[in-house]
């Protein structure tokens, strides 16, 4: 394979041609026989073409020219993306253990892995991470990259964290060993009521399997008879995580996918063994960000009639890419080697035909426009992509939610509850677990007021990278009640983690709602 790639470039290269009068002008030649003939020294000019050549066919932008001509979801991975993807699928990595943010050019620790030498050393969500070894980590020029990139190092290795805890004069100083950090794709599972569970699934790594086998565990025992699947915002990831789940919800023996590339090449895939959930109703949401394999779990659900598929239409990717390391280790191609299809034969993938750019332009149509298709982009195109969902919930276009969803996805409300938990750990260290919390804290006209502000600040800087918010005080008040549940979610998910997050978040989900009256209106999808 690598061979004739390298053919096919130096072919490419060897005869650079350009269109002048509708002749091919081979440029290179006439400046090399310039040169030859007329050049005040003798050099070796076939040895310098030869190292351009070179050059030219290992630059990292020539490559990723060669996947232009490909599929929009092969492509050529640099050595920092090559590895971001193998933490993603192993669902693991090496560092100190710990999530943060950068406000007002500080460090702010928002989560701390359980078990991680940040959770050995004392660390708290709150702390702000002055420095990293005795460097500065502060100001305006610091960036995410260079965070991740000093924390993260190889298992076994020191690491020293200079930290700000609020109210305590000096710096705390935490001496630790990275090692390995697990990484969840399943983020929640809980009951919503008695009888109803609820699973959320980031991606699909490596552990995924195990981690839905503990949910399913977990909630059956606690007496769960029907189940809302969440598969919104779900990226994709390891085929065979998505049909090992598939096989938890459906009887054995059962078709979920197959798979065919070149011709005679269709493999079909089966469940294998009786799963944990396999007849209790059950509603798996998706949206326009539910791509790959979770289009996978949805279209066997779906075709196999086990679950009500509830959301918008999915991203619309049915394309499965083989991972194929480069000699030198650091850097991989991913490349797209079949189609997977439903049950029933669908192959769900948005048309190509135009190009990368129109395809990503279009997906960005499709969310600025409520997850769904605008009129403007159904002419004359195949519109027969993704998984369709069976009851569509349409977004609430209100004033006040289409304002609370904008505050939200521009990341106010996170980053005005992470420097609020920040100054005020003593305030919430009084609170004993979730419970105690949700029944007794009640956001006040402080934090309210403090959002405000922000929200000003940021819709008025001259660096906002998004378009500037069209709203009134009038405006803000109207969606004051929405934005301070999330508020206090987010103070949740800082102090307790997930657990403490979605079940507060979820009141306010219309989307959830509708899976409730879905599955207590009809036992049976």
């Amino acid at each position: 394979m690598y061979s004739k790639l390298l053919t096919g470039c130096i072919l490419l290269c060897s005869h650079v041609l350009a269109a002048q009068n509708g002749q091919h002008y081979d440029r290179i030649g006439e400046v090399k026989k310039y040169i030859q003939e007329e050049y005040v020294e003798t050099i070796n000019i076939d040895s310098i073409i030869d190292g351009m050549v070179h050059a030219y066919l290992n630059d990292p932008a020539t490559i990723r020219e060669i996947f232009n001509h490909l599929d929009p979801h092969s492509n050529y991975m640099d050595e920092k993306e090559y590895k971001e993807l193998k933490i993603g699928l192993a669902g693991n990595f090496q560092g100190v253990g710990l999530a943060f943010t950068i406000l007002n050019d500080t460090i702010i620790i928002t989560k701390i892995f359980e078990g991680g030498p940040a959770k050995k050393g004392g660390l708290l969500t709150g702390d702000k991470l002055i420095e990293i070894d005795d460097m500065p980590f502060s100001g305006e020029n610091i960036s995410y990259d260079t965070v991740i990139n000093t924390l993260r190092g190889e298992k076994g290795t020191a690491v020293k964290l200079s930290v700000y805890r609020n109210n305590i004069p000096e710096f705390m100083h935490v001496n630790m060993i990275r090692d390995n950090i697990s990484l969840k794709s399943v983020q929640v599972a809980y009951m919503l009521n008695k009888q109803t569970g609820y699973i959320k699934i980031s991606h699909f790594a490596e552990t995924t399997v195990q981690e839905v086998q503990f949910a399913l565990q977990k909630l059956n025992a606690e007496g769960m008879k029907r189940l809302v699947l969440d598969l919104r915002d779900n990226s994709g990831g390891y085929f065979k995580a998505a049909t090992g789940v598939a096989d938890e919800f459906l009887p054995a023996n059962t078709l979920l996918v197959y798979t065919e590339g070149k011709p005679g090449s269709r493999e079909d895939q089966y469940t294998k063994k009786t799963g944990l959930f396999e007849t209790g109703s059950m509603v798996v949401l998706v949206n326009e960000a539910t791509a790959s394999s979770g289009e996978i779990l949805t279209g066997a659900l779906q075709d196999n009639k086990r679950a009500v598929i509830m959301g918008k239409r999915t991203y619309g990717k049915g394309l499965v890419q083989n991972l194929f390391p480069l000699a030198d280790s650091l850097t991989a191609i991913k490349l797209t080697t079949a189609r997977y299809y439903t049950p029933s034969g669908r192959c769900i993938q948005r048309s190509y035909e135009e190009g990368v750019d129109v395809y990503n332009n279009e997906y960005t149509a499709i969310l600025a426009n409520n997850g769904v298709l605008p009129d403007s982009l159904k002419k004359n195109k195949n519109i027969d992509w993704g998984i369709i969902p069976d009851r569509f919930i349409p977004a609430d276009t209100t004033a006040v939610n289409t304002l609370f969803n904008q505050l939200y996805y521009r990341y106010y409300i996170s980053e005005v509850a992470s420097s609020y938990y920040a100054n005020n750990t003593n305030r919430f260290a009084v609170f004993k677990n979730i419970d105690d919390f949700n029944k007794n804290y009640y956001p006040d006209d402080a934090l309210f007021e403090k959002f405000r502000k922000y929200v000003a600040e940021k819709e008025n800087a001259a660096d906002n990278y998004y378009p500037k918010l069209n709203y009134s005080d009038t405006d803000l008040n109207n969606a004051r009640s929405k934005s301070e549940i999330a508020l206090k979610a987010h103070i949740l998910q800082l102090k307790w983690g997930d657990e403490g997050f979605y079940p507060l978040m979820n009141s306010i989900d219309d989307d959830v709602k509708a899976a409730l009256v879905e599955l207590y209106e009809k036992k049976k999808p």
